[in-house]
């Protein structure tokens, strides 16, 4: 299963390209125009072939028709985010759960693209979300691998399986590292990613990372708690361990161990007054959302911590100490804005 970017399309042109896929003409009508279509490739069905010029004709064509590569107008549809099409294709008997050559469904499709709004429409028409290709890799996983994180969150959101394997048994998180993508790691371990999932052969994502030579990723999935090689008691528990992301870093980089008083204070803020806030697991989630992203541009720096050190962690800490937990919000919350303003734009 190959990406496809850049494909053009105005109101089904595709569908005139690719005549085989003509069917799709039924989801579009256009005052009183209708294009020619002609039905001509591969089907699910047999049948005659037909050619229509106005739109009552149009019920005749086949909506399963497909192209050389077994795609089907649904697929398309999905791919381009044309959510009318979706419905009204589906309406007219399309498979929701096709498959193509390579054994991928609209859905997959529509996840490598990032199209939500399809991805919710398949969903709502019966889309199996848990279906794999030949290989073995779901919709989830392949919106990891090219890192589409809305992708990723929406597939959740309808009941994907964040720990599912594919054949090799690659789990999606996995592929986010050996893909290096850094954001979808961080949505992936936000919904329940088992960062010390092994795949067939022993290796975790912490070893793909580290065979790939990402020092980042590898860096970033320790601080979500990964086991370093057989080390299967380093610990997994956010709240006490390894979330606390660009803090975490700063200490490293100024030579300050994981249980430093600082990192201690300041996670001890969030257990334990920001997390009981109105919001505030909002305002964490969002931080986990970001965070890593920053730590992967601090840690390319030869010396970034001194400075945050000094100017924002330490005078936080002080804050959290005397009770002050508004006035450290919102100093920690600057010194966030101001690397997002930053790091972020350069992701």
């Amino acid at each position: 299963m190959k990406r496809v970017t850049g494909l053009k399309c105005r109101k089904w042109q595709w569908s005139r390209e690719a005549v085989s896929l003509g069917a799709a003409l039924l989801a579009y009508e256009d005052g009183n125009q209708c294009a020619r279509v002609e039905v001509k490739g591969k089907s699910d069905e047999s049948g005659p072939q037909r050619k229509h010029e106005d739109r009552s004709q149009l019920a005749w064509a086949d909506v399963k028709a497909r192209d050389e590569k077994g795609k089907t107008a649904l697929m398309k549809a999905a791919e381009l985010g044309d959510v009318k099409a979706i419905n009204k294709l589906v309406e007219r008997g399309a498979y929701v759960n096709a498959r193509d050559d390579d054994y991928s469904t609209a859905l997959m499709w529509a996840a490598i693209e990032g199209q939500v709004e399809s991805i919710g429409a398949l969903v709502r028409n019966g889309a199996n979300v848990s279906v794999k290709d030949n290989n073995g890799k779901t919709a989830l996983m392949w919106a990891t691998g090219v890192g589409q994180v809305e992708s990723i969150e929406a597939l959740v959101r309808y009941g994907a399986n964040v720990n599912a394997k594919d054949n090799n048994g690659y789990t999606a998180l996995m592929w986010a590292a050996i893909k290096g993508q850094v954001e979808s790691i961080g949505v992936l371990v936000r919904c329940g990613g088992d960062v010390n999932a092994r795949k067939n052969n022993g290796l975790t994502a912490l070893m793909e990372a580290q065979n790939q030579g990402y020092s980042s990723i590898v860096s970033l999935l320790k601080r979500y708690g990964a086991a370093d090689n057989n080390d299967t008691n380093h610990g997994s528990n956010r709240g006490s361990g390894n979330g606390c992301f660009i803090t975490t870093a700063v200490c490293e980089h100024t030579g300050k161990p994981d249980d430093c008083a600082e990192l201690t204070e300041l996670r001890r803020f969030r257990d334990h007054w920001l997390a009981r806030q109105e919001g505030g697991k909002e305002l964490i989630d969002e931080y986990y959302r970001i965070a890593p992203i920053i730590v992967e541009y601090l840690d390319r720096l030869e010396n970034p911590g001194r400075e945050l050190l000094e100017r924002y962690i330490e005078p936080c800490v002080a804050l959290s100490k005397k009770g002050q937990c508004e006035e450290c919000l919102e100093l920690y919350k600057s010194m966030v804005e101001t690397l997002s303003r930053r790091y972020l734009d350069k992701a």
